[in-house]
């Protein structure tokens, strides 16, 4: 699916699978040009409350204006030419001003586009647009409308009012950050050899915040099978400005690397940095070397506690040095 600041008059019309959906409401041109006749400012802002609510609440969603929502059997089309450019001013700019204050919540994860006759409306009115106005999957739901105090969800492609059980069970979404580390092979030095490259084999580890609010403060320990490794990680400064030079601990006979951010650090959600690497040489011939277990444990202020572990197979060590080998 496009990304909706891409959507242009015919992706709307045929491109959306015809039908109800909760990720989109269509609305004709009286859901919000007040341009028209018995149009009434308290009834397009209720209504625009309650879509709000709605996709804020459930996972987020598109609201487009100015479209007809197809019956059975027929298509969607622009409806009367779209709404009016000039509501209070500026249609777009006056959206941008009204939606955050609508929900309580204020409602801050939401864009506002415009399709007019020269930018993909193509029986767009002159002076008229389809607007479409993308709300995000919230962090800070559940939220509440301000015009009748209902909270709303959608549910079976309409957005209807729920009650306090649903309601909590929104409020108590897990809102915190949540870190993972992955790792991925790649080669690094190359030596003469009497029989071809001796091939350095990196193990190049990152962080990941899949969570859906930012990593402060993140920490990451880490132990290996083999201390080579844990020596290798300890040895190469963090590669990117995440996380200060790592520090070694050693309790009871165990020893681990551990990499501090500090106060001005954050791994903001779906960010994905490189931190640390370390590799061993593979000489040309080697037939197999042993798999390296790297345990972890990652967290965050106010986050998720989390472990694993990473295996660096021997067999995939092998296999990519020989690439190499013979190479000049």
């Amino acid at each position: 699916m496009k990304p909706v600041r891409d959507w242009d008059e015919e992706y709307v019309i045929n491109r959306i699978p015809p039908g109800e959906h909760d990720w989109v409401e269509f609305k004709g041109r009286r859901g919000l040009d007040l341009t028209l006749s018995n149009v009434k400012e308290s009834d397009v802002l209720k209504e625009l409350a309650v879509q709000l609510s709605a996709f804020a609440n459930t996972g987020g969603g598109t609201i487009v204006y100015g479209i007809s929502d197809a019956q059975a059997g027929q298509a969607r089309e622009v409806d009367n030419g779209g709404v009016a450019l000039n509501i209070k001013g500026g249609t777009k700019e006056w959206l941008e001003d009204v939606i955050p204050t609508r929900l309580e919540y204020e409602l801050t994860d939401f864009n506002v586009y415009v399709i007019t006759e020269n930018h993909g409306g193509q029986t767009v009115d002159d002076g008229r647009g389809i607007f479409l106005i993308q709300v995000g999957d919230s962090e800070a739901a559940p939220h509440q409308s301000r015009s009748d105090m209902k909270y709303y969800a959608r549910v079976g492609g309409k957005s209807r009012p729920i009650g306090h059980r649903m309601v909590m069970d929104i409020a108590g979404r897990r809102k915190e950050a949540d870190i993972t580390i992955s790792h991925k092979l790649v080669v690094g030095m190359k030596e003469s050899h009497a029989a071809g490259m001796n091939v350095q084999i990196v193990a190049q580890l990152s962080v990941e915040n899949v969570g859906r609010v930012s990593a402060r403060f993140p920490y990451v320990e880490l132990m290996a099978s083999d201390t080579h490794w844990l020596n290798g990680f300890q040895r190469t400064p963090a590669t990117s400005s995440l996380f200060a030079l790592p520090t070694t601990n050693s309790i009871d006979g165990e020893i681990s690397v551990c990499f501090a951010g500090g106060a001005d650090t954050v791994l903001h959600p779906g960010a994905k940095r490189l931190f640390t690497q370390a590799g061993r040489f593979i000489p040309p011939g080697t037939n197999a070397v042993d798999d390296v277990t790297i345990e972890w444990r990652a967290t965050a202020m106010g986050g998720k506690n989390n472990t694993g572990k990473l295996l660096v197979k021997g067999a995939d060590m092998v296999a990519l040095a020989a690439e190499h080998w013979h190479q000049t």
